[in-house]
């Protein structure tokens, strides 16, 4: 199978003194070639957004750091809400029960044992790679980490190998019997069209009573349903499944749904999902904005029944 030998995802570690970022850096240094180092709390999300990051390394040496220094970046950084990105926590013998709490309650993606000292040289770039991959997987983004290879990729090469080992004839042989487990998922073909499946419908709204109330008449009318209540919820659900129709209202704190349905449309795989806006506000300048970024329908609150689920089938017969 392929192997290279550098990759060049941009990575950012994170810590408050240069010595440990340093020292992360030497441990990933001849793998990765696009890594940024950040030591001063007060910099990190300028540095950030000047060279976003797909994978971020908290490389602090508590648990209690990790957390107020990546809460702090979230809320000051322009771009980190909307960008997708995987995080690691570098945790110490002591934190590693409540770091595996923390990426259970999805505070962070995944944690690696690195303080006082590693025991494993590889697992962190292990860590990296899977990371990547989830990225890469969910289209999310542009150019795949260079070794990440779909199962049915995985497979073919796999066939290849076996049959320069043993010879086409037993190769022939093996072929012919039926696969189990995962390979025979990896290779073989799904058709949809065989498989009458739900409508999925992501509700977005900071206010619990409106999501609650539009969630309820979807739910009632079939449709199958996600919630999120902000930017961040938005992304990390979308990248575990995608939805058919994004239903948005457009004042949030923080982000509102402009920039949120901006950065869906920027990204390849998010693009096509249709975008209804929920508003209170008709003003035509708004209007106007949505409009030009690709929503296709507007709700005028108070929310009528019938008339938001004509406009929700409108919208899904679209797609």
């Amino acid at each position: 199978m392929k192997i290279r030998q550098t990759f060049h995802s941009p990575i950012l570690i994170l810590s408050d003194t240069m010595r440990d970022t340093g020292q992360v850096r030497d441990v990933l240094d001849g793998e990765f070639d696009n890594i940024s180092l950040s030591s001063d709390p007060e910099k990190m999300a300028a540095e950030f957004d000047a060279r976003p990051a797909d994978v971020l390394i908290l490389a602090f040496d508590t648990l209690e750091k990790s957390e107020r220094n990546y809460l702090s970046l979230y809320r000051q950084s322009a771009k980190l809400p909307l960008h997708p990105h995987r995080t690691i926590i570098l945790s110490s013998k002591d934190n590693v029960a409540a770091s595996y709490q923390a990426c259970r309650k999805k505070l962070f993606d995944d944690y690696v044992l690195f303080w006082p000292m590693y025991y494993d040289r590889h697992r962190l770039a292990m860590s990296i790679h899977l990371a990547l991959g989830h990225l890469a997987e969910r289209g999310v983004i542009t150019q795949p980490d260079s070794t990440w290879q779909k199962p049915d990729e995985i497979f073919k090469e796999l066939c290849v190998s076996i049959k320069r080992t043993i010879g086409a004839p037993d190769t022939q042989e093996l072929q012919n019997q039926p696969m189990v487990g995962g390979l025979a998922v990896a290779e073989r073909k799904i058709t949809f069209d065989s498989v009458k499946t739900l409508p999925i419908v992501m509700v977005v709204d900071d206010d619990e009573f409106m999501c609650k109330l539009l969630s309820d008449i979807l739910e009632e009318a079939g449709y199958q349903i996600l919630v999120a209540h902000g930017a961040s919820e938005v992304l990390s659900t979308i990248r575990k499944q995608l939805p058919d129709l994004i239903i948005m209202d457009i004042l949030m704190p923080g982000v509102n749904g402009i920039e949120i349905a901006q950065h869906l449309k920027a990204v390849p795989r998010w693009a096509l999902i249709p975008l209804i806006i929920v508003t209170g506000n008709s003003d035509h300048n708004i209007v106007n904005e949505c409009l030009k970024i690709g929503v296709v329908d507007f709700i005028i609150k108070p929310v009528e029944r019938t008339g938001f689920l004509n406009k929700v089938r409108s919208a899904l017969q679209r797609n």
